[in-house]
């Protein structure tokens, strides 16, 4: 049985056990694959490294691995891809560095980590980090000033509450916001907070006309355009009370006296469901906090016909966060010796990353979510991994999740999912894509696939494509960029044939409003810093080194299974049907009505097999007539099988291989029906390198924006980690995240002066 069919019993028989999701309509299969993304900070200059580390798992309830591979992307802030990367997955975790290109413009960039089976599941579910990359050397890049139309939003939360944002260059001006109601000031209590957003207590009503009266520092006054939001069917109450999430729903009496709270996750997964009668004009449930994480949650309240009458989207904290801040501060001197302590880490939380960098600030005012997070709120955890969750900003968040509501489910509503299952790679690398008919379009089923990979290492594969012409062909070993060739068998398969090849990558880019980067006073310090490190690294000549893992060595395509003809041992004949004819053994060239064919002589039955598979350069090779035309000077080896040959679950008549001299064809033409593709390995696995024990480094400065990263698998006995400081004076954090339950553990400041 040939590894690819091995491949797919495996996939299906897992697939036959996994959990069906119960919003049947997206997905078909439940995403059991969880993905946890860290990085060394969130802060870059244009040309450094990105260090991260993701930790993979699966759900408890399946019993075998799946994915072997990671797939790393970083975006720009216009959606672009300016790096990617593929990186294998060993005991849970995946681990590298991206380098950030060094003309990247300044903005915000979105770091994506996803296997190849998360690719059947909406983009939003993919670990994503936002990160702030700054190039110096450019200015910012233009801002568009929102229109007018634009520059005033209102809405209704899921309170009643009006909640409202001002956007633009008036938000530094503003000194207080009052709300008018059908066209006379309201006297409702107003919280505004300096990002331009607040929330008025008052419970908009239907027909009504609003207006906001910003109140501006040099005392003049503007009235907002008239606005008439939709409301929502009720009003919804959410409190916590002890271990319970209390939603108490506040309709009116022609609402239907039966109706069901269901609570889902961002992902789609149904968490919650229960039915509750309405008693006078209220209903309410009772959900246990310990099926929570700290996330946005999907609330929908449905009448008995499955019709939803009022949803929201919520941010709710569990009692399991245990996110806390050492606040002892270090001061420590320039190239001095300190160590970090790991002892006080409980074996629940490995695998952690500890990383020690310039301290990244978001903000001058942390209390406050910054633009992207106002735009895109359903990336708030890398922003409050490094803050605590206080009362203003989990308030600031319901606001921004009441005016962006509708967007986040229309985004997710309209997220493309794959047509064709996405098989997952469970062995490493796989090459995956389909056959058509080039001219119907219509999938070719039970194709004999070719895949040949061409250069100094060499693979030959083949896979039969299934019913939908989908192929998945399993590699070996694959590290760096490759040239390949993929054809279809001439000789038993269709004419008008296309292979069409996924790239691996992702087709669907990350949701994502673009927004544009603004560093305040406190984030230009930082970036002056950062800048003189990185400048003063490349006059010094300091270069990190990172030790990488060695690649496997390549072998043979058919291993020792050939024998060998090499042309310069024999004296020189006039043409290569005359070499065949006369040198290479069990193998004979036949003309009939003017073309050539190739026959062997089984060396052991004495059987004559026609059509044997035929190489050249590596690459399977039908045009014999074009090969018979080739110069004997221009061929250095034939190797030969000269019997039948099982490769895989495929059977050939013998295996004949010819290597030009030129080793790119000879100039012979090649099939139409074939296709050349560049395809991206594996990156080799690199290890961060402190500055102090590079001995390529010795005697240079040290003035490295990252002064150690590394992830820790499980806890060792060796509880400390000795490091040196840097040679540049400045503020430094001592993160430690815990990528199994994605929580910060601890977050210290080092002052290196």
């Amino acid at each position: 049985m040939s590894s690819n069919y091995k491949y797919l019993l495996l996939v299906f028989a897992f697939l036959s056990i996994m959990p069906i999701n119960l919003l049947s309509q997206i997905t078909k299969f439940k995403n059991v694959e969880q993905v946890q993304l860290i990085t060394d900070r969130i802060f870059y200059v244009s040309g450094e490294p990105i260090w991260y580390s993701a930790s993979y798992s699966l759900a408890e309830d399946n019993p075998i691995d799946l994915s072997k591979v990671l797939y790393v992307e970083l975006f720009d802030n216009e959606l672009k891809v300016v790096a990617k990367q593929k990186v294998s997955i060993s005991n849970g975790l995946a681990e590298g560095k991206i380098l950030i290109p060094e003309q990247s413009a300044t903005g915000y960039y979105i770091l994506r980590a996803y296997t190849r089976y998360q690719e059947n599941f909406p983009v939003y579910q993919m670990a994503t980090e936002i990160l702030s990359i700054v190039n110096p050397t450019h200015p910012l890049p233009a801002i568009a000033i929102p229109d007018e139309n634009e520059q005033i939003s209102i809405n209704v939360m899921p309170n009643g509450n009006t909640a409202f944002r001002l956007i633009g260059p008036i938000i530094k001006e503003v000194d207080s916001v009052e709300l008018i109601v059908n066209g006379a000031i309201s006297n409702y209590n107003v919280d505004y907070f300096k990002n331009g957003i607040g929330s008025v207590d008052y419970a908009i009503q239907p027909n009504d006309e609003l207006q906001l009266l910003i109140k501006l520092n040099s005392g003049d006054t503007i009235s907002s355009s008239i606005i008439s939001p939709d409301i929502h069917i009720g009003k919804l109450v959410k409190e916590r009370i002890a271990d319970e999430i209390v939603f108490t729903f506040l309709g009116n009496n022609n609402i239907d006296q039966e109706l069901y709270f269901t609570l889902l996750s961002v992902s789609g997964n149904e968490l919650f469901r229960s039915k509750a009668n309405m008693i006078g004009d209220t209903a309410s449930v009772n959900i246990p906090i310990s099926i929570f994480d700290t996330d946005l949650f999907l609330l929908a309240i449905l009448d008995s016909e499955e019709n939803i009458i009022n949803s929201s989207i919520h941010f709710i904290e569990s009692n399991q966060v245990s996110k806390y801040t050492n606040s002892a501060i270090n001061t420590i001197e320039p190239g001095s010796d300190f160590s970090i302590d790991l002892s006080d880490i409980d074996n629940s939380d490995y695998p952690i990353g500890v990383s020690v960098a310039l301290s990244v600030t978001i903000s001058q005012s942390p209390n406050l979510l910054p633009d992207y997070l106002l735009n895109n709120p359903q990336y708030f955890e890398s922003y409050f991994d490094l803050y605590y969750l206080d009362e203003n900003i989990i308030q600031q968040l319901e606001i921004v999740l009441a005016l962006n509501g509708n967007n986040i489910f229309n985004r997710m509503k309209n997220s493309k999912v794959n047509k064709d299952f996405v098989v997952p790679e469970l062995v490493g690398l796989t090459l995956q894509g389909q056959v058509i008919n080039s001219t119907s379009g219509e999938s070719i089923s039970n194709e004999l696939v070719f895949c040949s990979f061409l250069g100094n290492k060499p693979q030959f594969h083949t896979a039969r494509t299934l019913n939908n012409g989908r192929f998945v062909i399993p590699l070996n070993d694959i590290t760096g960029l490759y040239d390949i060739y993929l054809g279809t068998d001439l000789i038993n398969g269709t004419g008008d044939v296309e292979i069409l090849i996924d790239n691996g990558f992702c087709k669907e880019l990350p949701i994502w409003v673009s927004t544009p980067f603004l560093p305040d006073t406190s984030q230009k310090e930082l970036i002056t810093q950062m800048y003189i490190n990185h400048q003063i690294n490349i006059l010094y000549g300091v270069e990190r080194l990172q030790v990488q893992e060695n690649n496997k060595k390549s072998r043979l395509i058919f291993g020792d299974n050939l024998q060998s003809i090499l042309l310069t041992d024999y004296v020189q004949l006039s043409s290569v049907p005359e070499v065949i004819n006369e040198i290479v053994p069990s193998v004979r060239a036949r003309k009939k009505d003017g073309h050539y064919s190739l026959i062997v002589l089984d060396d052991q039955l004495f059987i004559k097999y026609d059509n044997p598979l035929l190489f050249v350069d590596q690459v399977p090779y039908y045009n014999i007539d074009e090969l018979m035309e080739l110069q004997p000077t221009e061929i250095e080896l034939i190797e030969i099988a000269p019997h039948k040959y099982m490769y895989g679950n495929e059977q050939f008549n013998g295996i004949i291989s010819v290597t030009t001299n030129t080793g790119n064809f000879a100039g012979l033409p090649l099939s139409d029906n074939g296709v050349f593709v560049e395809y991206r390995g594996l990156e080799n696995n690199v290890e961060f390198i402190p500055f102090s024990m590079e001995v390529s480094n010795y005697g240079k400065p040290d003035f490295a924006s990252t002064i150690y990263w590394k992830t820790f698998v499980a806890k060792s006995t060796k509880a400390k980690i000795p490091l040196v400081a840097p040679s540049s004076i400045g503020d430094y954090d001592l993160i430690i995240v815990s990528l199994n339950n994605n929580k910060m553990l601890v977050n210290k400041k080092l002052i290196v002066k």
